[in-house]
């Protein structure tokens, strides 16, 4: 049987202007299981600066740790402007209270399967993680 993960959801923000430096997306982590979960991010995002040498950049947002009850979101990271000419994604460590079993799952920030209500102010996109 298939364990349930909370989800990972992408928030567009609205901009006032064109400003590559502004946050334009939050990606939320919302615990929709009845389980007591603990997360663990780390940025998988990078752009490439040199396409002969393969020479990349890495960027993203800071890693950290979150305790997530049940029915409780938690935003664990942004997305710039800029950033969007790269790859952005992040990896996600699920590990469910009172459970030793630890599961990684990454996910690439410019997918999104279906609409997500993370709270009724925050409407975004559901990201599958990649299989």
């Amino acid at each position: 049987m298939k364990q349930k993960l909370p989800v990972i959801v992408r928030v567009y923000l609205e901009n006032q202007g064109f400003d590559m430096d502004a946050v334009d997306a939050e990606i939320y982590c919302v615990n929709n299981t009845p389980y007591t979960f603990f997360i663990s991010t780390k940025s998988e995002s990078f752009t490439t600066i040199d396409e002969d040498s393969g020479l990349t950049a890495e960027h993203g947002s800071d890693p950290l740790v979150k305790k997530l009850l049940p029915e409780e979101y938690y935003k664990i990271a942004e997305v710039k402007g800029w950033e969007w000419d790269g790859h952005v994604g992040i990896e996600v460590a699920f590990v469910q209270e009172k459970s030793e079993n630890m599961v990684l799952k990454s996910y690439d920030f410019k997918t999104g399967k279906s609409n997500f209500s993370v709270a009724p102010d925050k409407k975004g996109r559901l990201i599958s993680p990649e299989k």
